[in-house]
């Protein structure tokens, strides 16, 4: 064997053991996904008789936001159930009949609730069974990419220097699934369908339980809510939907809003999807809510005006067949849709945390293409306006060395990190 040769061999073992070290150490970091949990049940035990007007305050000094679970409420005709702020400036009014239902949620240590009707009628009318209160947030589970910290901004920082991008994020909602747990989704197509991770919503339970709000996000680009969880309040549009499809495998799940009274959706949009592959180098970009605050947009990475595509189909992550870019994301972030920078379609919906804040790693997604393949396998409508009609995008070459006189060593691929779930 000559002296060339012996080289080549410990070179390959070289790579071999630094491959098998990064995945170990990638490996080692891997836990179970789950939606964003900010806060906790607690049960409480209030029955309202139909007799006479009601008022009570349900106080919590600790928690950061409250709700309540309806269990049952039958009211009689004119009748209302008003839950809110005690200075009524944020309120949610209920009529007529409902069960397992979970109330706005109020950014308050205490909320008010009152019973009121054209005539009083000995009975129960409302039976509450547990409230939700927030706790304070927890950054346990950040997936920056950018060395000098978070490069997202909140969504009011792009309104004027990225109008388009601005305006398609209009479509991306803060979902409080449960009262308790927080994630990203997004309106696809024109029929009021909703998606986001299976890992989120995996149930009908699930979807019966979410509330869909929309514009949570703060009017200006330094407004100290932007940090807030649950800050700037948006507008609630829905508090039950219909869960359509749903893979574990694939991470997504497509539900059906059942909009409240007077919503117009038309003001906000909705997302298309490409229904192609990711490219790799491809410039991207994504929107959602991190730890539950206002909406952010990150456009940005280190080094770079855009986020990139790394690896279309970078194997087994969260879930098999990912695909791994550099956009700084966090808890919250899950079901956030990633977009193309060229026409802003949906070309991934981000599941998966593997940055580190140290420039180690990258994030990670399911690819649009390959849930749209399931739904057509599995005889699912996709949603009307869904897709988009432009072509996917030609892969920009990776740039290579000149050729040289002498031997070089037989190139290797860059081993592809394995992100570590959120």
């Amino acid at each position: 064997m000559s002296s060339f040769d012996i080289f080549l061999v410990q070179d390959k073992y070289k790579m071999l053991v630094r491959i098998a070290a990064l995945l170990s150490s990638a490996l080692a970091l891997v836990q179970a996904q789950t939606a964003y949990t900010f806060g906790s049940a607690v049960p409480y035990s209030l029955t309202i008789d139909g007799g006479a007007p009601f008022s009570q305050v349900i106080s919590n000094p600790s928690a950061s936001s409250l709700s309540v679970h309806i269990a049952s409420m039958e009211l009689p005709a004119g009748a209302t159930l008003t839950i809110g702020t005690l200075d009524n400036s944020d309120k949610m009014v209920i009529t007529g009949f409902h069960t397992d239902l979970i109330s706005d949620f109020f950014n308050q240590k205490e909320i008010v609730i009152k019973y009121t009707a054209p005539e009083y009628h000995n009975g129960t009318v409302v039976i509450i069974d547990k409230y939700f209160a927030g706790s304070t947030k927890h950054d346990d589970l950040e997936s920056i990419c950018s060395l000098s910290g978070d490069l997202s901004k909140p969504a009011a920082c792009y309104a004027a220097s990225e109008p388009v991008k601005y305006k398609a994020s209009q479509a991306v909602a803060r979902l409080l699934i449960g009262g308790s747990s927080l994630c990203t989704g997004w309106l696809i197509g024109s029929e009021g369908h909703l998606m986001t991770n299976n890992h989120c919503i995996s149930t009908q339970a699930n979807a019966a339980a979410t509330q869909v709000e929309m514009h949570a996000e703060c009017s200006t680009c330094d407004d100290p809510n932007n940090s807030v969880q649950l800050g700037c309040k948006g507008t609630i549009i829905s508090s039950s939907s219909t869960l359509i499809a749903t893979s574990y495998d694939l991470d997504f799940a497509l539900i059906k809003l059942n909009l409240n009274a007077g919503v117009d959706l038309s003001k906000y949009g909705y997302l298309k999807v490409r229904d192609g592959p990711p490219v790799a180098n491809e410039a991207v970009w994504l929107a959602g809510h991190p730890l539950g605050d206002p909406k952010r947009i990150a456009i940005a990475t280190q080094g770079s005006d855009h986020g990139t595509i790394v690896a279309p189909n970078m194997g087994s992550s969260c879930r098999p067949s990912e695909t791994s870019y550099l956009l700084d994301t966090q808890g919250g972030n899950s079901g956030t849709p990633v977009m193309s920078s060229i026409d802003n379609s949906v070309v991934v919906i981000h599941n998966c945390g593997g940055c580190d804040g140290n420039g180690n790693g990258y994030n990670s997604g399911i690819p649009i293409a390959n849930i749209l393949a399931y739904l057509r396998n599995n005889n699912i409508p996709i949603p009307a306006n869904a897709i988009i009609s432009t072509p996917t995008p030609t892969p920009t070459p990776t740039p290579t060395s000149p050729p040289t006189s002498t031997p070089t060593s037989t190139p290797t691929s860059t081993p592809t990190p394995t992100p570590t779930p959120t």
